[in-house]
């Protein structure tokens, strides 16, 4: 998948598949990610994924990873994985993840990869799209709510950040793409 977005600035980025030839392009990203926010599992220090782990990923099918880029600069990222691709009973939900750089939040990406995940989450015959989020985080979850998601629970203390405890929201959001 590849396609140009232009951002609500004029700006326009090039969202495509995530390969494993962006592997340091990714680090960097990542490094810089944790450095902005709490609302992601970055942390400043974190060890890098190993280049193995990240190649499988690019190869896996039933993972989808996409990727906002500024040239050969990553500025964020949407990743999805199918749960238990094979499994009989639970083959039919997905859980993902987003986040970018603060210099293109509120600019329409994050609408824009939600609607390219659940349409390839349709195309997997998934009926369940689901994630956590810091309650805290309310950029993300008035997207989610914008996009139909909804707040199923709550999980206190998820995480010890700085020294405070944070919750998180678990959202879903049913496709009504399998019949039963």
């Amino acid at each position: 998948m590849q396609e140009n977005f232009t951002l609500k600035n004029g700006k326009t980025v090039l969202i495509r598949d995530i390969v494993s030839d962006d592997y340091e392009a990714m680090q960097i990203y990542l490094q810089k990610l944790a450095t902005e926010t709490i609302f992601t599992n970055q942390y400043v220090g974190r060890k890098p994924r190993s280049k193995e782990s990240f190649d499988k990923q690019c190869e896996n099918p039933y993972s989808w990873s996409v990727g906002i880029f500024d040239g050969d600069r990553i500025l964020g990222a949407c990743q999805c994985f199918i749960y238990h691709p094979e499994h009989l009973w639970c083959g039919y939900t997905a859980q993902f993840g987003i986040h970018m750089l603060e210099e293109v939040q509120s600019s329409g990406l994050g609408m824009h990869l939600m609607t390219l995940m659940e349409r390839w989450c349709l195309a997997q015959g998934m009926e369940r799209i689901e994630a956590s989020v810091r309650t805290q985080n309310r950029k993300a979850i008035s997207l989610y709510l914008k996009c139909g998601y909804e707040i199923e629970g709550l999980s206190k203390r998820k995480a010890l950040i700085n020294g405070v405890w944070h919750d998180e929201y678990r959202i879903a959001k049913l496709l009504n793409n399998v019949k039963g």
